[in-house]
């Protein structure tokens, strides 16, 4: 049997920390299953051509991430560099996901995290100290998080 494990982080609301935990642990497990596929995973193969490739998908997941974060939290405008790290318009013009070829994993992951990093500095407080973490007990997407932060 598995024990399912939830957290929290240090939002002013605790049902907001919760939400966030779980998105920032759904994310580790995404990037765990990326780093342990095959070494010659291909982020642009499609198992048909009407199909997306896994890079269509990951732009994907940040973008929409962004436009939530953007248009219904914030209510404003995107963030300033947001343009750079999404050139390309996340739909065609049939409504179909962009296809996003030629971009190598460390692009993809670097894009995930940029996002996220927007999301926490939306909802978690500013710390004016360093906080000690014991980096065993925090997952490995809060340490990504944080490196952002920094």
């Amino acid at each position: 049997m598995r024990l399912l494990q939830t957290g929290s982080l240090p939002a002013a609301d605790p049902k907001v920390g919760q939400a966030l935990w779980t998105l920032n642990e759904t994310r580790r497990r995404t990037l765990a299953m990326l780093e342990d596929g095959p070494p010659e995973l291909d982020l642009d193969w499609r198992p048909a051509p009407e199909v997306s490739s896994a890079g269509d998908l990951l732009y994907h997941i940040a973008a929409i991430e962004l436009d939530w974060l953007t248009s219904e939290v914030r209510q404003g405008d995107f963030p300033a560099g947001a343009a750079a790290w999404f050139p390309t318009d996340v739909r065609d013009e049939q409504g179909q996901l962009s296809r996003l070829e030629g971009e190598e994993m460390e692009q993809h992951l670097a894009r995930l995290n940029w996002v996220r990093g927007e999301l926490l500095a939306t909802f978690l407080p500013t710390r004016s100290a360093p906080r000690r973490t014991d980096r065993a007990a925090a997952p490995p997407a809060l340490h990504r998080a944080a490196i952002l932060k920094a």
